[in-house]
Order: structure tokens, then sequence, then C-alpha cells
């Protein structure tokens, strides 16, 4: 049911974080908080793979300073507090490189099981986030065409990608025709010679900032210069060389190929999120370069401390602006329409809902294009309930009466409780209602039940 929802749903998700999200909800509880320890335990998850990605491939040392980066890190902390599917991305795309540096570089080469492993690693991507994952086999497959020797042997991880690819067709098939019809190709068309400088110029700056976590300045300066003066010494080294190189490589193929997406208008700085498979190979840059330090001395492993307390003050400071648009910022400080929807549907019966607004849109129902229409269609009408704004008591009057249903849900701002709350209160006890209970809602909401 989810994979086929998935299939109908107009904006193109691939479904794989719906299904684990729906198979953590049957085993454990459909409560809002309990949904997002799915995405906190994947994220602890990505700090176990980045440990194994920095020691095997760099250096033991540098298996604790990237788990440092990643736990620091300001942009994977906000995705994996959200319920969303970047935290998968970001784990999947962890397990994906290490697997493909252990079939391409390790001694025994590629096996059976190696080739099956990176085939459900790579599907399982597609299933989380096509996109950024177009973007991590994109900076794979360049480095391989390129720098990997070629033999029978060399074929194995190009068929690996064509089997995934296959195996996710109906989805990407449904991605791409979505994407023809919407404007991103008049976007490409319109392109000017120096919107194609200037969009590069910008999120490169702006991926400093996720990757540094921190503003342009002297301290974003300081925390560069860490790591390229550790690469530059790593590379003068002839035991450092051929690991970094091959990092170098990977992660500057892969910043070329994101900012040719970038000059083509496809990606901006406010959907970094898309580009959420692509953290862990460029923090591995950054662990490869203090890992140097930490070789002349083992106490410049310390440094790492410089990113984690940038992270953190990065993160208390609330910056969302690399990685949601302005609509989903705003719509942090909406109403918890998904949360009252719901609530609604577990009820006996379907609810007349009712929004009592005091702020300027923090109820908004007009937002178009959302799921299977707008808005109010699909969080209320397509299940059958009616959803109503009012401003005003008074205005109740228009949808209470003897055909209501025997059950009216009214929500409000618990910051901003409406001045005339007990006059509405005081309509539905006069037309035989009686409030039921009161339930908080998100974190500034409060539901009151009536039944009659």
């Amino acid at each position: 049911e989810v994979s086929q929802h998935v299939l109908e749903y107009p904006d193109g998700q691939t479904p794989g974080y719906f299904l684990l999200l729906n198979l953590w909800g049957n085993f454990t509880s459909s409560d809002t908080a309990i949904l997002r320890v799915f995405s906190i335990f994947t994220g602890l998850l990505t700090l176990a793979v980045s440990f194994r990605l920095g020691y095997d491939y760099i250096d033991p040392r540098a298996g604790i300073i990237l788990l440092s980066l990643v736990a620091g890190n300001a942009f994977f902390n906000y995705t994996y507090v959200h319920m969303r599917m970047y935290s998968c991305v970001v784990l999947a795309s962890g397990i994906v490189m290490w697997l493909y540096l252990r079939m391409t570089f390790n001694h025994r080469g590629t096996t059976a099981r190696r080739w099956l492993a990176i085939l459900v690693g790579i599907f399982s991507l597609l299933m989380f986030h096509v996109l950024s994952t177009l973007f991590l086999l994109s900076m794979l497959f360049s480095y391989h065409a390129l720098f990997v020797a070629k033999s029978r042997r060399w074929f194995a991880f190009p068929l690996a990608v064509a089997c995934a690819l296959l195996l996710a067709s109906p989805y990407l098939a449904k991605m791409f025709a979505i994407g023809l019809a919407s404007s991103q190709i008049d976007r490409l068309a319109e392109n000017t010679l120096s919107m194609t400088v200037i969009l590069p110029i910008e999120f490169i700056r702006s991926g400093m900032s996720v990757l540094l976590n921190s503003s342009f300045g002297l301290g974003q300066l300081a925390l560069i210069m860490l790591p390229l003066t550790g690469i530059v010494l790593s590379l003068r080294d002839s035991r450092t060389r051929q690991p970094l190189l091959r990092m170098l490589m990977l992660s500057l193929l892969g910043l070329i190929v994101l900012l040719s997406c970038v000059s083509l208008g496809l990606i901006v700085s406010e959907k970094m999120r898309y580009v959420a498979a692509l953290l862990l190979p460029f923090l591995l840059v950054i662990a490869a370069g203090l890992c140097a330090w930490a070789r002349r001395r083992t106490w410049m492993i310390l440094f790492v401390a410089f990113y984690v307390i940038a992270g953190i003050a990065h993160h208390s400071s609330g910056h969302s602006d690399l990685y949601v648009t302005y609509g989903w910022r705003r719509a942090i400080t909406q109403a918890p329409l998904h949360a009252i929807s719901r609530l609604a549907l577990q009820s006996q019966s379907r609810p007349l809902v009712i929004g009592f607004q005091q702020l300027p849109n923090w109820i908004n129902l007009l937002v178009p294009n959302y799921g299977f229409s707008g808005v109010r269609e699909h969080y209320f009408t397509r299940h059958g309930m009616q959803v109503e704004v009012i401003f005003e008591s008074w205005e109740a009057e228009d949808y209470v009466n003897a055909d209501s249903p025997s059950n009216i849900w009214v929500f409000y701002q618990s910051s901003a409780v409406p001045v005339d709350i007990d006059n509405l209160d005081s309509l539905l006890r006069d037309s035989g209602y009686e409030l039921h209970q009161t339930v908080e809602a998100g974190v500034d909401a409060i539901i009151r039940q009536y039944l009659r």
C-alpha cells in the first residue's frame, strides 16, 4: 500500500523511507516522538559507518576524526532530528561508498557477495532519494571510468549500477515524468551566462558553511586552513599519499558534477539537503587533512574539537536557511495540520474541525500542489472531514447546527489564545456539545474535543 501510494503521489517520492517508517511504527508506536526516534537511530548507525570508512581507507585515527566531524555537523544533526529521509540518505551513501572502496581497492577484488551487497546498497539509496543518489553515483562512476584499472572485474560496478537503476525504474520513470512536466526545464532554458558563474560561487560558499559549521569569516578561514595544510603534509609523505589522492579525486569529481548541476539551476543553496549523499565523502577529505596533523603530534587530534564546537554553536543558533526552503521554514511555525489530521483519523467518528486563528498565516489551508491536490484536500477532505477557519467566535454559527457531526474539534495556538474562546465554548454548549478532552498537538497547538 505504501509503495502504491508513493507511485500515485504527485511529488514523486521513492518509497524506501516511508516503508521503513511504516514498519518502525507497526513495531513501536504511531506517536510522533517515537517515529522521530527512527531518524535518530539511523543517525547513530551513520556514526558507526563513518568510523569504519575513515578507519579502513585513511587511518585508524581518521575513523575517530570522521566520526567526530559527522557527530558535530549541524546539517547532519538537523537531518536526524526531523522525521524525513535525509538521515537514511547519509547512512546509505556511507555504506555504498565503503562497499565501493572495498570492492575496488581491496586486494581480493570483486566477489559475488560484494557485488550483491553494493547492488542492494545502491538500490536502497535510490529508494531513499533519487537525486542525491545520482550525485553519488556520478562521482563514483567518474572515478571508476578514469582511474580504476580496466579488466574483466572493472565491469562489476557499472553492472551493479545498471541493475539497481532497472529495479528502481518504475519510480525513476515517475520522477522524470514529473520533472519534465514541471517548470524545471524552463529554468534550464532561461539560465544565463552570469548565473552559470554566480550560482556555483554562491553554492560553494554555502557548502563551506554546511561542512565547516560556520558563516563566512575568519573562523571559517581557520577551519579551512587546518585540513588544507594537513593535506599538503600528507601529499609530501609517500606512505599516506596514495589513499589521500584517492579520496581527493573522488571528492573533486563529485564537486565537478555537483557544480555542473548548480550552474544549470537544478540545485540551489536553499536545497542543500538534496546533496546529502555527498556529505560523508567531503567530510572524509577534511578528516584526512586533520589526521595528517595527528600523525605529526598525537595531541593535534584535538583540532577536531574546533569543528565540534562550531557545529554545536551553529546548530544552537537555529539557522536552517541552507537546509530548507522559505516555505518549509515558515511551515514549522504553522499549525501542525498533519498531526491534527492523524489524530482525527483515529477517532471513532470523523469530526468537524474548526481552526480558531489569531495570528496571520498560522493556519494555512490554501497551499496548492500539496499531496493529492492541496493541504485541505490532502489532510482532511479526502478522508471525509470538513475543516473550517474562523477569526471570531460568532463565525462558528455557520457550521454548528442540528446537522453538524456529533464530534467537533476546535484547535488554536496556545501562545495566542483567542480572546473570545469562551464565547465559542458557550455557543457549542448551547448547541448540545460538551467538552470531552483537551489535547496538545505539536509545540504550540491546543485541540478541544467536543461531543454531542
